[in-house]
């Protein structure tokens, strides 16, 4: 009960004070690190109980599964494949099977989440739904879309929520906007048939990356809950699409609405700043960003206020925040050479490209 309601230090006082620590105690404390994404600690208490001589059943399985997902330990996840193996589990619990997907595709391996995948005698909504969501964390749009038709024509299975947001993001990468309509009308189905709610923010997201607009606006319009989330996915797609007033217009919006910028709006409303060369708005979310001491641990915001100022054609502005960069990336560099060539500045735009190559500090180019 404690570990379930995340009260974790009570449930490991408790656990500490049983007479007797069993396979089933020690899984309800790994379970309880696990879901509430203390999973060093999880993996730590199944080496001891491994120590005091209990073998692991199928939920401390499923659970240290989960673990080694959240932490990106892919070694002692193929330790725990073998076991399982061994004690041939795979071909009869289902859930062991979609937790050692899940596994392998949270640990970068698509490989080896695709043959675990291959070998289930019949995968289920989940089973597909993870490696689904696995395929469109790794940006492998084109091979989650795969799966969905595959599940969809042969697979028996209707797709879930989970499944549908998954596919949602794919099609919206990829600019597959009868793919999205499609996977929005099963949205629409899954909510109906498991009578759940869903607040939509993935459909507008793909409709605005797809920059379809109009359809985005209407579906953001018609949501019972406008959140930061969905500002976000409106925001960007008006940013990404060239019409950076209207992002404006939106965050504006936001911002009457008394909803707080993330670092992800901060991005995009620079972006649109740039498009449209509003400076001071540009320089108000500087401002902003400064207050929250952004600068100094979000590369993207910084590049992107480089990138802002550089559009805006306030080199100057642009050098300064530059050489405020810790660790300037690549596209710290090439947003400043950019600007310098875009504005004609060519000498300078040479002299940065060789300061990059020599691995140089921050410059005074102004």
């Amino acid at each position: 009960m404690y570990a379930k309601c995340g009260m974790l230090e009570n449930a490991q006082k408790t656990f500490d004070e049983l007479a007797v620590q069993n396979v089933v105690s020690w899984t309800a404390l790994i379970t309880g690190y696990a879901q509430n994404g203390s999973g060093e600690e999880a993996l730590y208490c199944f080496e001891q109980m491994r120590r005091d001589g209990l073998s692991p059943n199928e939920s401390t399985f499923s659970c240290i599964l989960k673990a080694c997902g959240a932490v990106g330990d892919f070694w002692k996840g193929c330790e725990v494949h073998v076991e399982i193996m061994k004690a041939a589990l795979l071909e009869r619990d289902i859930v062991i099977a979609n937790a050692l997907v899940d596994m392998y595709a949270k640990c970068g391996d698509m490989v080896k989440a695709q043959t675990v995948f291959n070998e289930l005698s019949v995968p289920d909504v989940v089973s597909w739904s993870t490696l689904i969501s696995g395929y469109a964390q790794h940006l492998h749009y084109e091979q989650a879309l795969c799966c969905f038709e595959c599940m969809k024509l042969g697979g028996g299975v209707s797709p879930n929520i989970i499944t549908c947001v998954s596919i949602l993001s794919a099609c919206g990468r990829l600019g597959a906007f009868s793919k999205g309509q499609r996977a929005h009308v099963c949205v629409c189905e899954a909510m109906e048939k498991n009578q759940i709610h869903y607040d939509g923010t993935a459909v507008v997201d793909m409709y605005a990356k797809c920059g379809m607009l109009e359809n985005a606006q209407k579906l953001f319009d018609e949501l019972a809950v406008q959140n930061v989330v969905s500002w976000i996915a409106l925001i960007t797609g008006y940013a990404q699409n060239g019409s950076g007033e209207e992002a404006l217009c939106c965050f504006e919006q936001m911002r009457r609405d008394g909803l707080s910028p993330n670092e992800s709006t901060f991005s995009c409303i620079l972006k649109a700043c740039g498009a449209v060369g509003d400076f001071w708005k540009g320089c108000e979310v500087h401002v902003e960003i400064m207050k929250a001491a952004l600068l100094e641990r979000d590369i993207v915001i910084a590049n992107a206020l480089v990138d802002m100022y550089a559009k805006c054609g306030d080199m100057v502005k642009a050098q300064t925040v530059f050489n405020e960069l810790s660790v300037p990336d690549v596209v710290s560099w090439s947003t400043l050479i950019s600007g310098y060539a875009q504005h004609l500045h060519y000498e300078q735009a040479l002299c940065c490209f060789e300061c990059m190559k020599l691995g140089g500090g921050s410059l005074q180019i102004l």
